[in-house]
């Protein structure tokens, strides 16, 4: 790893990405919220319960916590590029982020 990473212990809605619609967000079925782990500049890292069957993902904000924080409309399209099964009936997985709607 060589960015800085942040703990990022979020709860996130997570749905497939869907190819030339920006807006659409139709959730994976089996599976509707991940748990954030850490954050860089240009990639995620999260927890879930079932293996994801899409590369590429919308991650939306899903957690009251960040409403607090101003980030309650976050939404994150990302590049799945790894999962690993951690043995506990969970998976890590994590990517780059390939869209987001914060503006910096």
């Amino acid at each position: 790893r060589r960015a800085e990473r942040a703990v990022f212990p979020f709860r996130l809605r997570v749905a497939e990405a869907a190819t030339g619609r920006r807006d659409a967000f139709e959730p994976l079925p089996g599976m509707q919220f991940v748990i954030g782990r850490d954050l860089s500049e240009s990639g995620l890292g999260f927890r879930h319960e079932i293996a994801l069957p899409y590369r590429r993902v919308v991650l939306a904000a899903a957690d009251e916590r960040l409403d607090d924080l101003d980030l309650g409309d976050l939404r994150l399209e990302m590049l799945v590029r790894w999962c690993r099964f951690r043995g506990d009936g969970a998976y890590d997985s994590g990517g780059k982020i390939v869209r987001s709607s914060l503006a910096f």
